[in-house]
């Protein structure tokens, strides 16, 4: 089940940003004119319903400033994983959509990216896979 769930994950990766949530004075430009850069952390992972959040140490996606994202997590084993994709933030929208290329393909798939919170649901296969990140 554990190598489902991380098949899972990475698949859903290619497809996975919002408003700063600490109250901290911004300290760059950047943070004032894109505060959904940054790194959000997986508070919600439910596959068919059934919460599999416990079976890591963490997951977290990593938005960059260069248009490049990143999903890392690490399972209870001490297994780490990683993918890439490439994204957009359509601000007037509040959705985020990621681009990969699968076999000379891209592929792109778009999720609400609001109050510093990543709403993702896929389904992958005839499985439904539910994830909310929320900004660090």
């Amino acid at each position: 089940m554990m190598k489902k769930l991380k098949s899972i994950l990475l698949g859903c990766a290619f497809f996975l940003s919002p408003i700063q949530t600490a109250a901290q004075l911004p300290n760059s430009l950047t943070q004032i004119t894109r505060p959904y850069l940054g790194t959000y952390e997986c508070k919600q992972l439910l596959i068919d319903g059934e919460s599999k959040l416990d079976d890591f140490e963490y997951i977290k996606i990593e938005l960059k400033s260069d248009g490049e994202m990143s999903l890392y997590f690490l399972d209870k084993a001490g297994k780490k994983g990683n993918a890439c994709a490439k994204y957009e933030y359509d601000e007037k929208s509040q959705m985020l959509t990621a681009y990969t290329s699968l076999g000379g393909q891209t592929l792109k798939r778009s999720f609400p990216l609001k109050n510093g919170e990543i709403f993702v649901h896929v389904i992958y296969e005839t499985r439904t896979l539910t994830m909310k990140f929320e900004q660090n």
